[in-house]
């Protein structure tokens, strides 16, 4: 039986309090948002993070991409290597589970920034993960969840 209207809003809220809660101690911990530049070795699923106090690696696989107003899902976008998409597919069974035929669809309209960072929440909620990040570029924004964080900063004190 599909959920309710407040089912899905309460779902949706629980899942963005979650991604809050996990980015501020992602922020806390790594450092996350305030490194000077990033890099992505999109094949093997890394993102590396620089700052003049060194260097912080992260594990990651794609959610989905937004480009002008729409969102693709990860799973269906084969310009990503499998190892990045195939953990997206987990979020098919919302389809049916939910009743939100976006869950199914390969290609959605009327998405944006925040509908990336919904589908992130989601994920992580779903499929696990320790925090969210949004990588720019040229024609669409990657919507990825980071699963792990190995910290290559220096910390000995002077």
């Amino acid at each position: 039986m599909a959920w309710t209207d407040a089912q899905i809003d309460a779902f949706f809220d629980r899942c963005n309090e979650r991604l809050d809660v996990l980015q501020d101690a992602a922020e806390a911990e790594y450092g996350l948002g305030h490194f000077d530049r990033w890099t992505a070795d999109v094949d093997a699923g890394v993102l590396h993070f620089h700052a003049d106090g060194g260097d912080v690696d992260a594990d990651f696989y794609a959610v989905g991409s937004v480009a002008g107003d729409s969102f693709q899902w990860a799973w269906s976008n084969t310009t990503l290597p499998p190892a990045l998409r195939t953990r997206s597919e987990g979020l098919k069974a919302l389809a049916e589970e939910a009743g939100l035929e976006i869950f199914a669809l390969r290609k959605w309209s009327e998405a944006g920034e925040q509908e990336g960072w919904d589908m992130v929440a989601i994920a992580l909620e779903r499929l696990g993960g320790v925090a969210g990040y949004r990588l720019p570029g040229a024609d669409a924004d990657l919507y990825v969840v980071i699963t792990a964080f190995r910290d290559q900063r220096d910390r000995r004190v002077g």
